[in-house]
């Protein structure tokens, strides 16, 4: 499937882009720490393919910048869902909160959160952060996940037994999905509904789905699995050879940001390092 955003408006907002604090210039902050095309390869990494492997420094912005790249490129059409995991609950409501900011909309509208005994999410989510834990629960009322067209694992290196579990399970769940894909316009062909069917669940759950599914707009589930120091190699092979990409140098980029804040802020406030020095 292949996601065209041109028509996706312009950002979660219907207003100009948000402003992220202490982007030098103003102006919209999306991609500013990703340089060098990095936000185009990646959007065109996942169009491309429906499991994609991103290994990037931690500060590069990944886990907030990404799902705002994937809601622009159109991935949220027809209500579907952005989801994103983290291993522990602070992270997820940490980030949740910045993204809405970054946004500028209210937490658990367009951006919420999931953890366990807590919630902030809407019908109208469409970026949605949650614990490993959370999403394998939904995955029980949900074996496919059908609401979601993309689903973030971060931090994957972590490997506890939430993530390896999770993992085992979206490969099976991107396999049937993409089965049916390919299949739905041959439901009344019973080798090819067999074939759909070697995934998750028995076959009469199968061909429930495929006739609930049938004209319907159902993309197939788009993986991405990410981490700051993951062995790419070990997860392409168990993924069937899926393609890596490594984002480097964006703590640079960090860098100078910080440091032109600061800068600007002595060149205002001159007196402030000198009481210091005193």
């Amino acid at each position: 499937m292949r996601v065209d955003g041109q028509n996706a408006g312009n950002f979660i907002t219907d207003r100009p882009s948000a402003k992220v604090h202490g982007a030098p210039g103003g102006g919209s902050s999306l991609g500013y720490l990703f340089g060098g095309g990095i936000k185009e390869r990646l959007v065109e990494g996942v169009n491309t393919h429906d499991i994609l492997i991103i290994v990037g420094e931690s500060g590069s912005g990944k886990t907030t910048q990404l799902p705002q790249f994937l809601f622009s490129a159109g991935f949220c059409q027809d209500g579907k869902v952005i989801g994103i995991t983290q291993p522990r609950r602070v992270a997820a409501v940490t980030v949740a909160k910045r993204v809405a900011e970054e946004c500028g909309v209210e937490l658990g509208r367009k951006v919420g959160y999931s953890i366990r005994f807590d919630e902030k999410t809407s019908s109208s989510t469409r970026i949605k952060y949650m614990t490993d834990g959370l999403l394998l629960r939904e995955a029980l009322l949900d074996p496919y996940l059908s609401r979601y067209s993309v689903i973030i694992v971060d931090e994957a290196h972590e490997r506890s037994v939430h993530i390896d579990v999770l993992l085992g399970l979206l490969k099976s769940v991107q396999n049937v999905r993409s089965n049916f894909m390919k299949d739905l316009d041959n439901m009344d062909d019973k080798k090819s509904n067999n074939r759909a069917m070697k995934g998750i669940g028995t076959g009469t759950q199968c061909t429930s789905f495929l006739k609930q599914c049938h004209g319907r707009k159902f993309p197939p589930l788009k993986l991405i699995i990410m981490s700051a120091s993951l062995d790419a190699r070990v997860f392409s092979e168990y993924f069937g050879g899926a393609r890596a990409i490594h984002i480097e140098g964006a703590n640079i980029k960090l860098m100078y940001c910080i440091l032109f804040i600061l800068s600007q802020i002595i060149l205002m406030r001159p007196w402030l390092l000198y009481s210091r020095l005193l």
